[in-house]
């Protein structure tokens, strides 16, 4: 469990990393954009049917500082909880926790700033989770 999500986070880093610099090099920005629709939650993709978002954002990171940070705080803190709760509660916890960090920044965007098309990721997702 422990790995398999440290694992996740570092394959979707890379993702991230693989998609910029592609936009970089030919300007062709599909695999960014398919990053983005996919892996940052926004009103406009839970609206477009992908619900996943609101998940799949607990396990993105585009951001080296915010990467490293999210990682030490994961690795130092997750063996303890892991143990205490197991993997299945802890696994609860984590999706748990990034989920209703979604829907609160969903929330906030929308209604609140009145900026529905915000994409959240690494802001809130993997570190609430």
């Amino acid at each position: 469990m422990f790995w398999g999500i440290l694992a996740l986070n570092g394959a979707v880093f890379v993702c991230w990393n693989i998609a910029r610099g592609v936009y970089e090099s030919s300007r062709d920005p599909s695999m960014y954009i398919w990053m983005r629709n996919n892996f940052t939650v926004s009103w406009t993709n839970v609206k477009s049917g992908r619900i996943w978002t609101l998940l799949t954002s607990c396990i993105s990171h585009e951001d080296l500082m915010h990467a490293i940070f999210n990682v030490m705080g994961f690795y130092f803190m997750a063996p303890p909880v892991i143990s205490l709760l197991g993997n299945v509660g802890f696994l609860a916890l984590y999706l748990g926790s990034g989920l209703v960090s979604s829907l609160t920044s969903l929330y906030w965007h929308t209604s609140v700033k009145n900026h529905p098309n915000y994409n959240s990721q690494a802001l809130v997702g993997p570190s609430t989770a």
